[in-house]
């Protein structure tokens, strides 16, 4: 009797831990919220909540709280960078929390004595955390402006929005924990450091902004976050891959495929990938590998892997082969070794110097195909160094279904590139649409947000931008250019 009794009891203090849990995030919700509110009605059109525990020093909690999904530890002191409007001077801290006080005085408190702003936890807001209870039912809100004292300067576009909240861009957050690891190399802090790693391959690229986030950081701090960067994946191995990903780790060529593929949303009007990619690249990518060469698909075979064959049909394979340092061949002599790998299959025009692949009689051919009566596609071989070929690196690549693939932003530059030229404005306009609608879904594998930009020239860079703008300002694609990190004028 007295174990039924013990074990009823236990059931219900659980119940009662749960619930103390839900009501205590849906607080800190209510918090972040009224304070949003309150800012916005003072005309400041964007901001993005970071928070300070109260004697530790620990920065950015209540945005690694609301990207961990309230799996980290929650915030006790919310301060808040304010971004002001553009157009008019930077407001006054001091005034602007007169302001919210002013705005709501039953939900703020205002001690004019020592120029503080304090939020009001109302008597529904359930059982406070200890350190509340002594500060009598208040919590401390300190604002911040955006560009001042060494904090990042940010564009309303930058901001990322969770739970309605706006915060800061992911990648920001990641390596300000990187730095306060790096400083103070607890146990919390690495732990905590963690957890936000195993978030990245599931976090859409919405949250990073892949084209500008290096762009509002020192180069000093760029340089300093690479080696924390490289420090702590040496001190916890199993984050390594995660780096990687994000394009941090220069890493060794590592065994085909050794991660997996990436997957990519689908939707219903997706149609199978052509013999190209599923026939032709397989075949030179497997002969490739044989002869100790790393490569990665580009240009159409590319854009149909991912849209899931919602491209145009390509009769031309392109290919990026990433040669070892001590290569000193040219395109030629990697077309007669692959002729020589496999001759019945791959054949050479002297005229034209180009490689052709001959598909098998099975295999059935897109229309455009049997329309022309054809049954070989090209295949180009580039090398790096070759004029709008980005510099890749073997850990840059994506794989798709068993296939490697150039990074997203790079495909999307490439077509883009291609939809400049008058002479195919319309089909690669169309083709253009079909990538930009997959970007709010996109996993950030497919992206290298810290370093896929440095794979291009400055030249590239800054054509690429007006090409952006000048797409952006004829369609209706401004705020996915915006996600990416683009300016745009809309």
């Amino acid at each position: 009797m007295r174990t039924k009794t013990t074990k009823k009891k236990k059931k219900k203090e659980r119940r009662m831990r749960r619930k103390k849990k839900k009501k205590k995030k849906k607080k800190k919700k209510r918090l972040a919220l009224s304070l949003t509110q309150s800012l916005q009605s003072q005309s400041v059109p964007q901001l993005s909540v970071r928070t300070v525990a109260a004697l530790s020093q620990t920065p950015w909690r209540a945005a690694c709280y609301l990207y961990s999904e309230g799996q980290s530890r929650g915030p006790e002191m919310l301060i808040v960078l304010v971004l002001p409007p553009v157009s008019s001077p930077p407001p006054n801290r001091a005034a602007l929390m007169e302001q919210i006080y002013a705005e709501d005085p039953m939900q703020f408190d205002w001690d004019s004595d020592i120029g503080k702003l304090f939020y009001k936890f109302r008597p529904s807001a359930g059982a406070l955390p200890p350190l509340f209870q002594r500060t009598g039912k208040k919590c401390l809100v300190e604002l911040l402006l955006s560009g001042s004292g060494g904090l990042p300067l940010l564009l309303p576009s930058d901001i990322a929005k969770l739970e309605e909240l706006p915060v800061i861009p992911f990648l920001s957050l990641l390596l300000a924990m990187l730095e306060k690891w790096d400083n103070y190399p607890r146990r919390a802090n690495a732990d905590e450091l963690q957890l936000l790693l195993t978030h990245v391959p599931h976090l859409p690229a919405q949250f990073f902004r892949p084209w500008r986030e290096r762009d509002f950081m020192s180069e000093d701090f760029q340089a300093r976050s690479e080696l924390r960067a490289r420090k702590f994946s040496q001190a916890f191995p199993d984050t390594e891959y995660i780096w990687q990903m994000l394009g941090f780790l220069a890493l060794p060529p590592s065994p085909l495929n050794e991660y997996g593929n990436v997957e990519i949303p689908k939707s219903s009007s997706d149609r199978p990938h052509t013999p190209v990619t599923d026939v032709a690249a397989r075949r030179v990518v497997a002969i490739l590998d044989e002869l100790g060469f790393a490569c990665a698909l580009s240009g159409s075979a590319a854009f149909q892997l991912y849209t899931h064959g919602g491209t145009r049909v390509s009769e031309r394979l392109e290919i990026i082969v990433l040669p070892p340092h001590s290569f000193e061949h040219d395109e030629v002599w990697l077309q007669e070794q692959i002729v020589q790998e496999d001759p019945t299959q791959f054949t050479r025009n002297l005229v034209k110097g180009t490689l052709l692949f001959k598909f098998p009689p099975e295999v059935i051919l897109p229309r455009s195909y049997q329309v022309k009566n054809k049954r070989t596609c090209i295949v180009d071989l580039v090398l790096p160094g070759t004029p709008g070929v980005p510099r890749l690196l073997t850990c840059d690549v994506v794989w798709i279904d068993d296939l490697p693939v150039i990074p997203f932003l790079t495909a999307l530059l490439l077509l883009l590139e291609r939809w400049d030229d008058i002479h195919y404005k319309r089909d690669n306009l169309r083709d253009l649409k079909r990538l930009l609608v997959l970007v709010p879904d996109l996993p950030v594998s497919v992206f290298r947000p810290w370093r896929e930009r440095r794979c291009m020239s400055e030249a590239y860079q800054a054509r690429s931008e007006e090409r952006a703008a000048g797409f952006a300002r004829g369609t209706l694609t401004g705020p996915i250019w915006e996600m990416l990190g683009f300016e745009v004028v809309r």
